[in-house]
């Protein structure tokens, strides 16, 4: 037997991993890899349901390479 959670919930992880990429510039973005978590199906009420999610779950810093028209070669996020 399992103990159930009186408010029940489904836990989704998901991996993101981003290769070292090109800046239209020739500078090199680092590779990187995001974590991002949901808890959903939470039952809040009778008929009421919810979910949380939680995008780059340990706050990594990454980069996306920008196109000509921007300033930066990069942008952090």
């Amino acid at each position: 037997l399992s103990p159930r959670h009186p408010i029940g919930g489904q836990l989704a992880v998901e991996v993101q991993y981003m290769s070292a990429r090109l800046a239209p510039s020739g500078a090199q973005v680092p590779a990187h890899t995001l974590v991002h978590a949901r808890l959903g199906e939470l039952r809040l009420a009778p008929r009421i349901t919810g979910s949380v999610r939680v995008r780059n779950l340990f706050d990594t810093p990454y980069g996306t390479p920008g196109g000509p028209q921007h300033l930066h070669e990069f942008a952090f996020r």
